[in-house]
């Protein structure tokens, strides 16, 4: 490996350690896991892979990414970012590093910083890519249901039957807050009827939740609970799903 490879990767590891541990206090609360495991994103010639962890700590909650998306011949994507949420699945604050290189193997890379802190109905967002550029400030309002929905970070989306869940409400409207480019897409979260999936020749039923607001409906596919991959509205191929849970991925019947 190239020697600059070699140390673009040392500080992409460097500051993932670093954004890992903010918010934690040099004496600790008990940590449990809650859910960790690999999402695969499969879009076109677009693909991606990232391994999450969602923890509980006290009175928080702690959502860790780690990531990659790849456009053959075009440019690679790789993502660390640290989500804290309360007990309820609102989201605090965020704190995200993106590596661009474009194209693939020529070492033009751009760093980009992200920071969030939410309160309220008040969303305060900060950007700034380096070697060169500006800080960008900006704070955003709302009076729907906060929720961090990074483009470029694949278990955001699991969040959000959580929150629908603990809402108890038939309709959830929400504020999607994408930091790294200092919007608000607001959506809807409704309930649909349950569907068959076929995965290795072996069926289950899996529960629907219906997205709305972005630029195409997108159902999100749960089992137990548990977040297992999203299709656009219908298709029968996730875009995105669980690779520990589903290795050859699963299809909607």
């Amino acid at each position: 490996m190239r020697k600059r490879s070699v140390k673009r990767w040392l500080l992409l590891g460097i500051v993932s350690l670093s954004i890992g541990s903010l918010g934690y206090a040099q004496t600790q609360p008990q940590i449990s896991v809650l859910s960790r495991g690999i999402w695969v994103a499969e879009m076109g010639q677009i693909s991606g892979r990232e391994v999450f962890t969602l923890t509980q700590s006290g009175d928080a909650l702690q959502l860790t990414s780690e990531g990659y998306v790849r456009v053959p011949q075009k440019l690679e994507e790789r993502v660390s970012a640290v989500l804290r949420l309360s007990l309820d699945y609102k989201p605090m604050s965020y704190t995200v590093l993106q590596m661009v290189e474009e194209p693939p193997g020529s070492n033009s890379i751009t760093f980009i910083h992200g920071q969030a802190s939410i309160s309220g109905g008040q969303a305060r967002v900060r950007r700034e890519k380096v070697p060169s550029g500006t800080p960008e400030e900006k704070t955003l309002q709302t009076t729907k249901t906060w929720a961090v929905l990074e483009d470029e970070v694949l278990s955001h989306i699991l969040l959000l039957p959580r929150l629908y869940q603990l809402a108890g409400k038939a309709e959830l409207e929400i504020a999607g807050l994408i930091p790294l480019a200092g919007v608000v897409v607001e959506g809807k979260l409704s309930r649909l009827a349950p569907v068959q999936l076929v995965a290795d020749g072996k069926e289950s039923t899996a529960e629907r939740l219906l997205l709305t607001g972005g630029s195409q409906p997108t159902e999100l596919l749960t089992q137990q609970s548990e977040l297992i991959g999203a299709v656009r509205s219908g298709q029968r191929t996730p875009f995105v799903y669980r690779g520990d849970l589903f290795p050859k991925g699963f299809q909607v019947k």
